[in-house]
């Protein structure tokens, strides 16, 4: 619950930090066979760069369940833009919270990805997002378990999955 505050804290003040970008900032939602985020991206006229907090929820561990969390930033540049179809390329950050009752392992992680969004409608203020990447997070950890006999403690290795795909839904202002 903590980190779950803190990772909405910091997008509010992320994005409140960055005032005078408000001409092509977008909210997204975006789902993966193994993750949902959500994120906020802010975008400057003076600068081609934008940067995107996003929080989330993921399955990489050992239960079957929705109850892992992720947050992070992506930094990121426009590559080749037209009327309604947008190429880019981004850094991606964070770090990824598994959450189960074996072991307990934050694990950062950084990644590199690339996109395309394509804007629909007259206005051009809703659209649809393709991200493919690469991401690197591993961490060590250790289980132990005692009971009358014996005491056992083995170590571990939690890897994020590093292939990254995402289709998603983008709404900009």
């Amino acid at each position: 619950m903590k980190t779950t505050t803190i990772l909405i804290l910091g997008l509010f003040i992320g994005s409140s930090l960055t005032g005078q970008a408000q001409t092509n900032n977008r909210i997204a939602l975006q789902l993966s066979h193994n993750q949902v985020t959500i994120s906020y991206r802010l975008q400057s006229d003076k600068i081609p760069v934008w940067v995107e907090p996003y929080v989330g929820v993921a399955n990489q561990d050992v239960n079957a369940k929705f109850d892992d969390k992720l947050g992070g930033l992506k930094v990121g540049i426009p590559l080749y833009s037209t009327n309604r179809l947008n190429f880019y390329a981004a850094l991606n950050t964070g770090i990824y919270i598994p959450v189960n009752h074996l072991y307990k392992a934050a694990t950062p992680y950084l990644g590199a990805l690339g996109g395309v969004e394509l804007q629909l409608g007259k206005n051009h203020h809703h659209g649809l997002l393709l991200e493919c990447g690469y991401t690197y997070g591993t961490r060590d950890y250790r289980q132990y378990y005692e009971s009358k006999l014996v005491a056992v403690t083995t170590v571990g290795e939690f890897k994020v999955s590093p292939l990254y795909y995402a289709l998603g839904y983008c709404y900009k202002f």
